[in-house]
């Protein structure tokens, strides 16, 4: 995902690692629809996604390696746009979420490789988690975001629980020093062997981390 620049000529992508793009057929199909629009500038939020009409889950790395080096002009061709923000427009901030979703109807509701996000409108929890359960738990995707202008936005995932070994941690430098900066762990294999997972760095308290760093350091092998 990232961010999209329109000057009234050109579409430029940067995504948030500050890497810029430019010139896919989904930009270029964008440019014509908002130059139609007659839209002198904007800033639209987006997330290139491989087409692909079987899954609604469209891995990240399917989508780099494409966008690094790309096999053919067809396997460029078959990278989607969905626009699911519009930040400004002609230089005028945009807020309200209902805004938004009109515009991004208006102006690409009829796009073949750009177009809108699938969105609807409730203001039913009951029917949110329908939405989630349909497109999440039925069709693959990643998860919904709910977006609402008081309260804001919302990443909803699935829930996994594993049980995993620490294997490894990190400490932290400075005023930190002595506190668990990150965990290392592991899942074993039906061997016995362990196989490195992931590093966990988040939700602990200061006082966790402490008590952690302090057990951690007597384990050391």
């Amino acid at each position: 995902h990232g961010m999209l620049f329109f000057d009234g000529e050109k579409m430029h992508a940067l995504n948030p690692r500050g890497k810029a793009r430019t010139g896919l057929s989904a930009f270029e199909e964008a440019e014509k629809l908002l130059k139609k629009a007659k839209v002198t500038s904007c800033i639209l939020g987006a997330e290139i996604y491989v087409k692909d009409d079987a899954s609604k889950a469209h891995p990240v790395q399917q989508v780099v390696r494409v966008l690094r080096s790309p096999l053919s002009k067809e396997q460029l061709e078959k990278l989607g746009l969905a626009v699911f923000d519009v930040i400004e427009v002609d230089e005028k901030p945009v807020s309200e979420t209902a805004k938004v979703f009109e515009l991004l109807k208006k102006w690409f509701g009829k796009g073949e490789h750009v177009h809108p996000v699938e969105n609807h409108k409730t203001d039913k929890i009951e029917e949110v988690m329908e939405y989630f359960t349909d497109w999440v738990v039925g069709e693959g995707a990643e998860g919904v975001v709910v977006r609402h202008d008081q309260a804001g936005w919302y990443k909803i995932k699935l829930r996994h629980n594993l049980d995993v070994a620490i294997i490894g941690y990190s400490e932290g430098t400075d005023a930190r020093k002595g506190m668990l900066h990150d965990l290392l762990v592991a899942v074993m294999r039906a061997d016995g062997t362990f196989h490195e997972f992931t590093r966990v760095g988040g939700g602990f308290t200061e006082d966790e981390r402490k008590a952690m760093a302090a057990e951690l350091k007597k384990r050391i092998v």
